[in-house]
């Protein structure tokens, strides 16, 4: 029963408008204002217009297109209104009728609708003012009056029609521009590689974009509801609310940060997470979050990191990190007023162990070498690896100098105890230098200098032993060689060479050598350039040092070169002084020791510093001489000196050597990549070659590559060698890539 009225009542509301003009037309006719007509045709033609409003009757008509078969239900409309406003007398309003139907027509299926209402309109309309010309139908006006007032309702309507259809059209190309841009929008919401996240202000899941799947593993409804802290790992909860808490703070408030988000499969990954707060947006209303997974690149990142600051071999860190835990620990030291002391630890014995069974054995010394050194200090003291076989050992806090030395005893007794190493069993013993920081040590470095010349004293007495630092070895080492001995030294065949090699960073192939030149002291023992070159320079004995230098390089990698033969081109790098280069003769000293060598020009390089580079026709002249004979000139620590881009366009400089500071500044960013980044750039412009110097990690000959750095040098492929040691290992190579470090700290190095 309650059905049938609801049925009927919708009927009824559905067609009331026929009905309605029935009640109308019946009362106008009882005051005389339409002209009478049968009640059976007026309810006739009003039950028919009340049936065609019905909406299973314009389906039927309209074959389920709401735009279909548009003419045939415009002319059985407006044909029954017509009829009916004839017998009525009122044809005259007819066009009023008509802008009313086109309105509700094109409320139901749009603009199109115009040209069906409007032909069947006109068809009408003539139709009815010539029924009425010719008195078939009554007129409630005179004649003359009706067609004028009927030819100005038409017009009129005409216009209105036409008007309300722009605006119909103009509304549906907006609808379709926001349906394209919606739909534009939905698709690349549904293909973007990045989850995106819809909640409301409670923080519960509204709308997740189907790339959650492959994500994060969930499917979309599944999350529906929820929140992020059924994802977010427990530890990163806190930061996670504080972020949620200062979005919530403003309308349009963007934050970012990287979560661990739990995986399907149990798994936690992280995400890179930018969230921003719509909720004040109509078009939105709610807090968008957009986020990626980067655990990848967290996880390279990290791999860089640990790499720049770690040693490959035995997992210690690297001489860059223990300098900045030095620099911490004696920072301390002043704040608190404590002491901090560090150990050098030199290994004896390495070579022999490295000669009689090879660098796996010496490779496994090491690691056995840094377990020993781990197990005798404390959790708060740090151990690291300076390269080769050297060792340092920070302690952070302690009260006087007698832990130092009895860390130093425990060192010394634990290394007497035989390592298991490749299957045998070896003992390696080592010489220790004790330096205790005091508050006229200025930095670590100073410290460190200090323990590695106690180490020396403890080496001189051949047996395991260690050394603290006082203020007497300084005088010691302080000694100064006379212009005899240098002198006689050039004679005695005390001048040594070690070659360092110079690799291709991408492909790791052995593509030259630097020939770096030692003094062999009778009493001094080993010293370095800087302690006698400038005495060469002062001595006026630089010109014999240097020749006997290139002499015996050039000797040295010609026999490398023909053992190598045409399958490998190695360079060889020789440094020249800037007093060299200011004599009158360092053009025919080198061309002669090529002669007399039979080096070919063409793989000479020689080093020279950015001092050396005073502008004046002299030096230009001299370099200009020896580049035309084939020679390359490399600048040597570039970015140190007081060169400028002027001098690097007018003096033929062939290749650029970054300076190890701007190497060691590398680490995984681009603010201590930008330097480096700044010369490679500068280098390729100016098509000159780059040599990266003083790389010491994996980690900085990696980032060196994705810069453009063609070659480099440094501990990470190898100290300097001594020429038996690079024999073997060129050897061992044959024409395969240069083995980068470990493998090579085993060789011999000069002490």
């Amino acid at each position: 029963m309650n059905a049938n009225v609801r049925l009927a009542g919708r009927v009824l509301s559905q067609g009331l408008e026929p009905l309605v003009v029935l009640v109308v037309f019946t009362t106008l006719q009882r005051f005389g204002l339409a002209a009478p007509s049968p009640w059976w045709a007026l309810t006739g033609l009003s039950l028919t217009g009340s049936l065609l409003h019905q909406p299973a009757v314009q389906r039927r008509l309209s074959g389920g297109d709401p735009a279909g078969r548009m003419w045939l239900r415009a002319a059985l409309e407006l044909g029954g209104i017509a009829v009916l406003l004839n017998v009525a007398g009122w044809a005259l309003v007819f066009p009023l009728v008509c802008l009313l139907v086109l309105a509700r027509y094109q409320r139901m299926a749009g603009s199109v609708v115009w040209r069906p209402v409007a032909g069947v309109s006109v068809v009408v309309v003539a139709g009815s003012e010539l029924a009425a010309a010719l008195g078939w139908t009554p007129m409630m006006l005179p004649g003359s009056q009706a067609h004028a007032c009927a030819a100005v309702l038409t017009v009129i309507c005409a216009a209105g029609g036409r008007e309300l259809t722009w605006r119909v059209q103009a509304q549906e190309r907006a609808e379709a521009t926001l349906r394209r841009s919606e739909e534009r929008f939905r698709t690349l919401v549904q293909s973007a590689t990045d989850v995106i996240i819809t909640t409301d202000a409670d923080g519960r899941f509204t709308y997740l974009s189907p790339a959650i799947e492959r994500v994060m593993g969930h499917a979309p409804l599944d999350l529906i509801g929820k929140t992020y802290t059924d994802l977010i790992h427990v530890d990163d909860r806190p930061p996670a609310d504080a972020l949620d808490a200062e979005v919530h703070t403003g309308a349009a408030a963007e934050r970012r940060a990287e979560v661990r988000l739990r995986h399907a499969d149990g798994s936690w990954h992280w995400h890179e997470v930018v969230v921003r707060n719509l909720l004040t947006d109509p078009a939105v209303e709610a807090i968008v979050f957009n986020h990626r997974d980067v655990t990848e690149r967290r996880e390279f990142q990290e791999r860089l990191a640990h790499d720049a600051t770690h040693d490959g071999l035995t997992g210690l860190i690297n001489r860059t990190a223990f300098l900045d835990r030095l620099e911490r620990a004696i920072d301390n030291a002043r704040r608190t007023g404590g002491l901090t002391a560090v150990l050098f630890v030199d290994l004896n014995g390495f070579k022999q162990v490295n000669d009689a069974w090879g660098h796996e054995a010496g490779d496994g010394l090491l690691v056995g070498v840094s377990r020993v050194l781990q197990d005798r200090v404390l959790g708060s003291d740090v151990v690291g690896r300076l390269g080769g076989d050297e060792f340092g050992v920070v302690l952070t806090v302690i009260d006087d100098p007698d832990p130092a030395v009895a860390v130093a005893a425990r060192i010394i007794n634990g290394l007497r105890e035989p390592i298991a190493v490749a299957g045998r069993t070896v003992k390696a013993g080592a010489s220790i230098g004790v330096a205790v920081w005091d508050p006229d040590c200025v930095d670590a470095d100073e410290l460190i200098r200090r323990a590695d010349l106690a180490m020396y004293r403890a080496k001189r007495r051949k047996v395991d032993a260690w050394e603290v630092y006082r203020p007497e070895l300084d005088d010691a080492a302080g000694a100064t060689p006379t212009r005899d001995e240098l002198s006689r030294a050039v004679g005695n065949d005390e001048l040594r060479l070690q070659y360092q090699p110079i690799v291709s960073i991408d492909s790791g192939d052995l593509v030259g050598v630097e020939a770096l030149v030692r003094w062999h002291h009778p009493t001094l023992g080993r010293l370095a350039p800087a302690a006698f070159i400038p005495l060469a320079e002062d001595f006026g004995l630089i010109d014999a040092v240097g020749e006997r230098v290139l002499r015996s390089a050039c000797e040295q990698v010609r026999r490398w070169q023909r053992r190598a033969g045409l399958s490998r081109r190695i360079s060889l790098t020789v440094n020249l002084s800037p007093r060299q280069l200011s004599q009158d003769t360092p053009v025919d000293s080198v061309l002669a020791a090529l002669r007399e060598t039979g080096f070919d020009p063409h793989d000479l390089i020689l080093d020279v510093t950015e001092d050396a580079l005073t502008p004046g026709e002299s030096t230009v002249a001299r370099l200009s001489e020896l580049n035309a004979r084939g020679i390359r000139i490399a600048l040597d620590d570039f970015g140190t000196g007081h060169s400028s881009l002027h001098s690097l366009l007018n003096m033929p400089v062939d290749i650029l050597k970054l300076d190890r500071c701007f190497v060691h500044a590398l680490n995984g960013t681009p603010e201590g990549a930008a330097v480096a980044q700044a010369a490679i750039r500068l280098g390729q412009v100016l098509n000159l070659d780059i040599v990266a110097e003083g790389i010491e990690t994996s980690g900085q000959a990696a980032e060196l590559n994705l810069l453009g750095c063609p070659t480099g040098q440094g501990f990470h492929y190898a100290w300097p060698l001594d020429p038996e040691a690079f024999d073997a290992l060129l050897t061992a190579v044959g024409h395969g890539p240069w083995p980068p470090a470990p493998h090579l700290v085993g060789t011999h190095l000069a002490d």
